[in-house]
């Protein structure tokens, strides 16, 4: 198990499917990214209710100018809350340990309405309280009885709890922010130091940053292995067995930080005392103190990490063996800061490889295929063919594209349908979803070969949402939401672990969707096409666009027969699928194939722009899908905005 608070590290990045009673969606607002996670029971590894992760550019270069991004947080955060009534705010934390000091800081920065009176001094304004409680160390109360005093005192609406959050990934230091209405729940396994609706009688919403990771996991993301004397022992937990979270920096990165409050003169008589090493002693003087005096030339000069050294020879004290491991590390990385650049001036080709420009647009999304020295000796064959708009009384012209018609509906009435405008409008960089993107069949995949063969015995199904149908419609979602859709995209496993009744799934989870969003106008289920001769090889619907290979799209769009297939809004969502066949078929020549209009009900009755699309099929391998998905939402961003 991950060492993290974030809710989504625990369940998006896993290999197996969701546990039964989680639902995950990610979407994109305003260049945030949006993952919600619902946890509907109780024993899984976080409590019961709902937990929103934003991740957004550094937290720390915000300011008012970045009114899109502070815009998405306060909206996530209101959804949380009670509509209106006083809230008090809790700064949970340390404010004398950098990564720990996130809730006292924030209370400092809160506007404070609540007044004397039952009115908040600032009109338009809901009565706001905010107090940083400290620690059990300093005030001798715990949490606990320290935030059930101030309730039972101030009787709020809800209590925001702010702390520094652990994660699992170092990326996400300082960039991410998650809100939970779940409550508070800090790293200590004893059950009556958490800030619940149970324990405090009122609704607790947690909301944080994470500034700390495992030491462990922060080995991983650095790339370098641990060295001598490097490596710390995870702490143990009052139960002697659960690891806690511990500074993201180790400790001997301590003289580092006080170099920055040296530069800033914020720094206290003895600056010691807040990380537990003082020494006063026979001397009246703690020998840490003394580092003062030296740090401002040990950091502008890291060649020279001796300089720390003097201060301490003559006494043993842990302030002397932290800065002797941190300047021994200074002068191990100037080492291999040399050593890089020599490497370099021999072997002109690593210098060129670094020059490498990154991969942009739909490439940054592909994946590495398996060569054919991969091939079994027993694979079997897929071909490959481009389907055409086809011909004969069947196929109504579309634009470029065309409609087959598989119904009774003359093709007069079809066509002058499918001439009519769309019978929705979406609000273009609007905060509000206007799209939802889900997978009735969400464990479809394709092949990962670069060849023309498929290994015996593959079902084309998997549960890893890297390869399935998720990454797809992951595709699709940030084209729209780059474009200025706003998108959601649900990754619910509907087909496992049974395939039969997929459809009453996703039917049920669409309608979660449309409760909680009834500005969503439009419903995609993507899917995949399995295209099979009678020899048993597959058939991979391509086509050529820009230069390079990519799976072949088709629309189906249900009709109402009168019995067994209800769709009485069947006429808006063909004129939103003859519209979405016109501009895929202009902007990309050969991309679809002819839109299928036929009696299949396929949960379209949902909304008046409720499409089934189909990307490629099991022949087509997964890059030539992601590229036909990034080339069909480029073409429904031009039916939708015009």
């Amino acid at each position: 198990m991950r060492t993290t608070d974030m809710a989504d590290e625990l369940f998006s990045g896993a290999t197996q499917p969701l546990p039964a009673g989680v639902r995950l969606a990610t979407a994109r607002h305003g260049g945030v990214t949006v993952t919600r996670v619902e946890i509907a029971r109780e024993g899984l590894s976080r409590p019961r209710g709902r937990y929103v992760t934003l991740e957004m550019p550094s937290v720390s270069v915000l300011d008012e100018r970045d009114a899109a991004v502070i815009e998405v947080c306060a909206r996530e955060m209101r959804a949380l809350l009670p509509p209106e009534g006083p809230v008090l705010v809790l700064g949970v934390g340390n404010r004398r340990i950098t990564a720990d000091a996130l809730g006292p800081r924030t209370v400092q920065r809160i506007l404070v309405t609540m007044g004397a009176g039952a009115a908040p001094p600032v009109r338009g304004l809901r009565p706001v309280a905010a107090v940083a409680p400290g620690v059990a160390a300093a005030t001798g109360l715990s949490l606990q009885q320290l935030a059930a005093a101030l309730v039972g005192q101030l009787r709020p609406a809800a209590v925001v709890c702010v702390d520094s959050l652990c994660s699992a990934e170092g990326q996400r230091l300082g960039r991410t922010v998650q809100f939970s209405d779940a409550g508070l729940y800090p790293a200590q396994a004893d059950h009556t130091r958490h800030l619940t609706r149970d324990t405090l009688g009122v609704p607790v919403v947690a909301a944080g940053i994470p500034t700390l990771m495992q030491a462990q996991e922060g080995r991983r993301p650095c790339g370098h292995a641990p060295r001598t004397g490097q490596r710390h022992r995870p702490r143990r937990g009052p139960a002697g067995g659960q690891r806690q979270p511990r500074l993201a920096a180790p400790p001997y990165r301590a003289a580092a930080l006080l170099a920055d409050g040296v530069k800033k003169k914020e720094v206290l008589p003895c600056a010691a005392e807040s990380l537990g090493v003082c020494l006063r002693g026979r001397a009246g003087q703690c020998p840490f103190c003394r580092l003062r005096c030296c740090l401002q030339p040990c950091a502008s000069l890291p060649a020279a990490p001796r300089w720390c050294w003097r201060p301490f020879w003559q006494r043993r004290c842990p302030p002397r063996r932290l800065c002797c491991i941190w300047g021994s590390r200074l002068w191990r990385a100037g080492q291999q800061n040399r050593l890089r650049k020599a490497r370099r001036r021999l072997h002109p080709h690593l210098l060129r490889r670094r020059k490498l420009p990154p991969r942009t647009g739909v490439e940054q999304y592909f994946v590495a295929l398996q060569p054919d020295e991969a091939r079994p000796a027993d694979a079997g064959a897929v071909t490959e063919q481009q389907f055409g708009q086809g011909s004969g009384e069947k196929y109504i012209p579309c634009g470029a594209g065309s409609i087959k018609n598989n119904t009774r509906q003359t093709a007069a009435d079809i066509a002058a349908e499918a001439a009519q405008p769309l019978p929705f409008a979406i609000e273009k960089d609007s905060a509000a979803p206007q799209v939802l993107i889900m997978h009735t069949h969400a464990t479809e995949d394709y092949r990962l070969s670069a060849g023309l063969w498929f290994t015996p015995g593959d079902g084309a199904r998997s549960t890893d949402r890297s390869i399935n149908m998720c990454a797809v419609g992951r595709v699709m979602a940030d084209t729209l939401n780059a474009a200025g859709i706003c998108t959601l995209h649900d990754e619910t496993l509907n087909d496992y672990p049974s395939y039969t009744g997929s459809y009453a799934n996703s039917r049920a989870v669409v309608q979660q969707y449309l409760a909680r969003y009834p500005s969503i106008k439009v419903v995609l289920d993507v899917h995949r096409d399995a295209i099979e001769r009678e020899n048993g090889s597959r058939c991979a619907p391509v086509c050529s666009i820009d230069g390079r290979q990519a799976a072949q799209v088709m629309i189906i769009c249900g009709c109402d027969n009168g019995t067994s297939v209800q769709l009485p809004a069947w006429r808006q969502n063909l004129r939103f699928a003859a519209a979405w066949e016109r501009s895929m078929e202009a902007k990309y020549p050969g991309l679809t194939r002819p839109v299928l209009f036929s009696y299949r009900f396929y949960n379209q009755d949902l909304t008046p722009g409720s499409l089934l699309i189909e990307i490629g099929g099991h022949g087509n391998n997964l890059n030539e899908a992601l590229y036909a998905g990034y080339l069909a939402a480029q073409g429904l961003v031009e039916t939708l905005l015009g």
